[in-house]
């Protein structure tokens, strides 16, 4: 979401956060803020070598907000109509985004859209002042916001420029700088027309240069709403269900892929897994790959992702029509799994059929959901998503959690250390550390 309202602000005698934000508002529009009901913003965006448009719509009000972007092969949306944070992909597939990492980024972007930071009562916040604090030769005083439902981030306020220079806001996996630039006055307020966003590697660095900002402009609701289903983009050939046999190798589900009509390719099935080949599939396919976005696998590393449109990707009877693939290098997924892929598939199949596993087996079943009937004895479990991943809600010794269910785990359980620590079990079951490499696993 695109939150282009940051401001600025006098130097504060006092450590009253309220009362500084008081000031803010006094010095970048003072009584015109109170007259803002509404922002459409467009503006371009550049990452990774590729560069876009973006168009988005803030509810200053209530927080609401929407945006509609595209970026060289991708095209996305992102929204939060109150109460559902919602996303839609390159495909126009929905995603009710609910895990907490999704959400408490929604409410901070909420809080900055509403304004908060001068009305507390359309989005409340805990807030702290921080301090004076020294960065680079420059003096700044820093206000730490914690939004109702969200995750703390500080400000960073140039004491000599009386601008906020940067935000920084640390997630589960990073932290992220936003600095601002390029102020311009818009009807009264001034607002800064240039972004550069952060996670410390400058390299995928995203930059964000405003193009217009119009106030006050009319609101629908269903504008923030999460859209209707897209068209099916996927078939079974000769009927509602297919089933593909699969290599059980290293406790991971192997299957194999036809791509563009080539192949077949041996590939990861992942349920959590966005859709990847390697850069060697991607050449035998004769693939044109845009950009050079940060990815990461086995390790920190961070690697180079290009991205690439494939028209079909085919397994077993199952076509999906123009899916965007990520072109990434596996070697080192490979050197630690013992056995070569061409890639992997899974997130973007799971979201589009009911998808039975039989381990003994070793068979994978695709039914169109319409026409999927239950007839076993098993236990309806429900999930909500975090992020590509299917989330539910159990217990491990009667300790309640949430767990992630990633068929790209070769584990069979993996806690994250602060669940660890919480609960003592290390102690509790004399953990000694990892015995072996594992691959990426998610849980919680």
């Amino acid at each position: 979401m695109l939150t282009v309202l940051l401001l600025t602000m006098a130097p504060a005698a006092g450590l009253d956060p309220h009362a500084v934000l008081a000031r803010v508002k006094q010095a970048t529009g003072g009584a015109a803020w109170d007259r803002i009901t509404a922002t459409h913003s467009t503006v371009v965006l550049e990452t990774g070598g590729l560069k876009g448009t973006a168009e988005g719509l803030e509810d200053v009000l209530t927080g609401r907000s929407v945006s509609h972007y595209e970026l060289g092969p991708v095209t996305g949306a992102n929204g939060f109509d109150g109460k559902t944070v919602w996303s839609q992909d390159a495909s126009k597939q929905v995603r009710i985004e609910e895990g907490g990492e999704a959400r408490e980024a929604a409410a901070d972007d909420a809080y900055r859209s509403a304004l908060g930071y001068f009305y507390p009562e359309r989005w409340p916040a805990e807030l702290e002042y921080q301090g004076e604090k020294a960065a680079g030769g420059m003096t700044f005083l820093v206000v730490r916001a914690n939004p109702k439902g969200g995750r703390p981030f500080d400000i960073w306020i140039d004491a000599k420029t009386n601008l906020i220079d940067h935000t920084v806001e640390k997630a589960a996996i990073e932290t992220r700088t936003v600095f601002y630039s390029d102020y311009r006055e818009v009807q009264g307020v001034r607002v800064p027309f240039s972004q550069r966003s952060t996670n410390g590697e400058e390299k995928y660095d995203q930059h964000i240069s405003v193009q217009s900002i119009e106030f006050n402009v009319a609101l629908a609701d269903a504008r923030f709403a999460p859209p209707a289903p897209p068209t099916p983009d996927f078939a079974i050939a000769g009927g509602s269900s297919t089933t593909i046999p699969f290599e059980l190798l290293n406790n991971h589900i192997y299957v194999q892929v036809k791509l563009n009509g080539k192949g077949p390719f041996r590939m990861l099935c992942d349920t959590g897994g966005a859709n990847i080949v390697t850069p060697e599939v991607a050449k035998e396919l004769g693939l044109a790959t845009e950009g050079a976005l940060q990815g990461r696998g086995v390790g920190e590393k961070s690697e180079d992702v290009a991205l690439a449109k494939v028209h079909t990707l085919q397994i077993g009877d199952a076509t999906l029509q123009d899916q965007v693939f990520a072109v990434y290098p596996m070697a080192s997924f490979s050197k630690v799994e013992g056995v070569s892929s061409g890639g992997l598939v899974g997130y973007e199949i799971f979201k589009r059929f009911v998808v039975t596993v039989d381990y003994e087996g070793s068979r994978l079943t695709l039914t169109l959901s319409q026409a999927f009937d239950y007839k076993g004895h098993g236990t309806a479990v429900p999930f909500k998503f975090n992020q590509h991943i299917p989330q539910v809600d159990g217990e491990i010794d009667g300790l309640a959690g949430k767990f992630d269910i990633d068929t790209g785990s070769r584990a069979s359980l993996d806690l994250l250390g602060p669940f660890v620590e919480k609960h003592g079990l290390k102690a509790k079951y004399a953990w000694a550390g990892p015995r072996e490499p594992r691959s990426v696993a998610r849980r919680c």
